[in-house]
């Protein structure tokens, strides 16, 4: 499959990074180090924007759905590899707004409705898989898109003040 972004796999190279940290905080202090830590994760807009989008062929052969199977199973391939580095806690951002907003907004509602149960599933069996592990998911597509939808709700007239009072 073309891909123009960095593949998961090789995100997942922080193995230097854990030997450092045991050469500074010894062993038990690193292990304690890596378990306790939250790690953030981002996936799927770039791959969207970057790949399916731009390559008629994906699109031919893959419905956004479908897509977005292959991205999740591409996820939980790397969910695995942190888990197995003693990655517990993790946080998710959901699939942002993508595109020339607010153009693509209404398509994009009715991709994220037809992806929301996929992720749900993702992240129910992640759990089941790994008892130990906790995600918790980052919507960021709601705030976004409802900035775009009503972006004169989101604005104060404070707000409205003091920008126009850096013009002045």
């Amino acid at each position: 499959m073309a891909n123009h972004a960095i593949p998961l796999s090789q995100q997942l190279q922080f193995k230097e990074y854990q030997s450092k940290l045991v050469r500074v905080a010894g062993s038990n202090k690193s292990a304690s180090i890596i378990k306790g830590a939250l790690y953030i994760l981002s996936t799927g807009s770039g791959d969207f924007l970057q790949n399916y989008y731009i390559n008629p062929w994906l699109k031919s052969v893959y419905t956004p759905d479908q897509y977005g199977s292959y991205l999740i199973g591409s996820f939980n391939s790397f969910v695995k590899g942190l888990y197995a580095l003693e990655a517990r806690k993790l946080g998710v951002t959901s699939l942002p707004p993508l595109g020339c907003l607010p153009a693509p907004a209404p398509y994009l509602v009715s991709m994220r409705v037809d992806v929301s149960p996929i992720s749900t599933l993702m992240y129910s069996n992640s759990t089941r898989r790994w008892p130990q592990l906790k995600i918790v998911v980052f919507d960021i597509f709601k705030p976004l898109y409802d900035l775009v939808k009503s972006p004169s709700s989101h604005v104060t007239k404070q707000h409205t003040y003091d920008k126009l009072s850096n013009f002045v």
